[in-house]
């Protein structure tokens, strides 16, 4: 019964979007998700309040912004050069106590 989907609606810029989650954990991450982007839409439209942009327009900044924040964490944990030192020291250590 883990396993089984459950149903849930959320609501970004006035239209509700329905949703299927594994978890209690992953409805929380949705909901929260949803709220922040409300939250910087709201922003953008008190912002940049005209006739000239349309919601369109203001989910665009929103997407952009999230994007190139996530890119810039992607780019900012790379983990590659930490595993292979991790590698490097465990081999160390178990040489030593080899050799021990």
């Amino acid at each position: 019964m883990a396993d089984e989907l459950r149903s849930i609606s959320v609501s970004i810029n006035g239209h509700n979007l329905p949703m299927k989650v594994k978890s209690d954990e992953q409805e929380e991450s949705i909901r929260r998700a949803a709220k922040a982007i409300n939250d910087r839409l709201n922003k953008y439209r008190s912002s940049f309040s005209s006739d000239k942009y349309a919601d369109f327009d203001y989910l665009a900044m929103v997407t952009l912004e999230y994007v190139m924040r996530y890119l810039s964490l992607e780019k900012n944990t790379d983990d590659t050069g930490l595993l292979s030192q991790l590698r490097e020291l465990s081999q160390d250590i178990d040489n030593y106590i080899k050799k021990s």
